[in-house]
């Protein structure tokens, strides 16, 4: 099952969205299949940050499209931003703070290769 975990900013925004697999039937229920396998340091293939996207997907980290190996599945996740709108304002310290206005994703599963690395 795909699903969505929000991260919301301190006025309830949702700043930044991580996308999340669990294994079929409920088995494994806190486990994020995209997740396994990899070194969670910094900005994943499967984070969606706000401030990522303020000059648009194409211009983002990871581009418009991403393609996360599924090594437990021999599958891969293929995820096009079709349509992504990010408001933004300025915090009484200057600091900028986005969040999602829209994030419109177009989420398909092919067979993968068995290689555990994201591409």
């Amino acid at each position: 099952m795909v699903s969505f975990d929000p991260f919301p900013d301190v006025e309830d925004h949702i700043a930044e969205l991580d996308l999340v697999l669990n294994p079929p039937s409920g088995r494994g229920k806190n486990v994020n299949l995209l997740a396994v396998d990899r070194p969670l340091h910094g900005y994943q293939l499967f984070n969606f940050g706000a401030g990522d996207y303020v000059d648009g997907a194409k211009d983002s980290t990871y581009g418009e499209e991403r393609t996360i190996e599924i090594s437990n599945m021999k599958a891969k996740l293929v995820v096009d931003v079709v349509d992504v709108d990010v408001a933004k304002k300025k915090r009484d310290l200057g600091n900028p703070d986005e969040w999602f206005r829209k994030l419109t994703l177009k989420i398909s599963m092919k067979e993968g290769s068995q290689s555990p690395v994201a591409k």
